[in-house]
């Protein structure tokens, strides 16, 4: 049976830094009027972009093994007061069919050209592989696409979290010397095919599906562009003096995080003041800390982006500073 790759969480991995760090599997609810109705499991988008490391807003992700002191076999869990797991390691997955990667990056670089910073598109391909028969994602006709805007002060990021009711993401408290803000995006969401929302998606496949049976000239691509109110996830960089993107904090809306692993890099549990934390680094030396905020229902994602920037005591201390006392 096909996995069920939800348009949403596509829309997140599609617009994302080239870097070491991919496929968080990110479980999240729908934000709507800042009421959130749980929705099922998201699949991550398993493709790996060949291309220049572009500013975006994206669940960022890496693949790392287990930390030395566990069986190859085991990963680390963190439950939240309920007993339900709220972070883990899993074993990484199998990308997408190489056919289908090369046609929806191909598609996907087509409506980005289309777009202005800050606009988002939702768009039909006309083609039977890619909505029917190739194997993996068959229940999402309709597919999103952003192109990130950079809000270069932290005042017109701040101003933009508040007015999309996006997830909270401040500043550290403490940032290293030298350390400071580069630019901030967020992630818009498209529509959900369930709930409220339902109608709207319906009449939005209908227009695009009609397009395509209309068409005479052998179009297959249909696009129309969406206004958007809400965001799933912030992002900010911090700048080192030297690089723009040097690391990222990125804050989303969820329920749960699970982050695939990958041979030759390492996994532990960490303590950020009260609350457990998963430190990773890559064999390349890329280094993240992943927790979760069951308060407010947000997944957070400390990613050091240049090897030897910071140290992993430098980096827990940021984390650590984020995190209520």
């Amino acid at each position: 049976m096909a996995d069920k790759l939800d348009s949403n969480e596509e829309l997140k991995k599609n617009a994302r830094p080239d870097h070491k760090f991919r496929d968080i599997d990110l479980t999240y609810p729908i934000q709507d009027q800042i009421q959130r109705m749980v929705q099922r499991d998201m699949k991550p988008n398993k493709r790996a972009f060949r291309r220049p490391v572009v500013a975006s807003i994206t669940v960022l992700s890496i693949a790392f093994m287990s930390f030395t002191a566990y069986a190859a076999s085991e990963h680390l869990q963190i439950f939240n007061q309920q007993g339900k797991v709220i972070v883990k390691t899993t074993d990484p997955s199998p990308g997408l069919p190489e056919k289908l990667s090369r046609q929806l990056e191909d598609y996907r670089i087509q409506v980005q050209s289309e777009l202005k910073p800050g606009e988002l598109a939702a768009y039909y391909i006309h083609d039977e592989y890619i909505n029917t028969t190739n194997g993996y994602d068959t229940v999402n006709p309709i597919k999103y696409e952003y192109r990130p805007l950079d809000y270069t002060t932290y005042e017109s990021f701040e101003a933009e979290l508040k007015r999309t009711h996006a997830p909270q993401l401040a500043l550290p408290e403490r940032l290293p010397d030298g350390w400071s803000f580069s630019y901030g995006q967020l992630s818009p969401r498209g529509l959900f095919r369930v709930g409220d929302e339902k109608i709207q998606y319906d009449s939005l496949k209908q227009r695009l599906t009609d397009l395509a049976i209309q068409e005479q000239d052998g179009e297959t691509l249909f696009i129309e562009k969406l206004k958007w109110t809400h965001a799933t996830s912030a992002t900010l960089y911090l700048t080192d003096g030297t690089n723009k993107h040097a690391l990222s904090l990125q804050a989303t809306y969820g329920s749960n995080i699970s982050l695939p692993h990958q041979a030759n890099g390492t996994s532990e549990k960490i303590m950020l003041n009260h609350l457990e934390a998963i430190y990773q680094r890559s064999e390349s030396g890329e280094m993240r800390i992943a927790w979760y905020d069951s308060k407010q229902g947000i997944a957070y994602n400390l990613s050091l982006n240049e090897h030897g920037a910071l140290s992993k005591k430098q980096l827990q201390q940021m984390a650590a500073s984020m995190v209520e006392d």
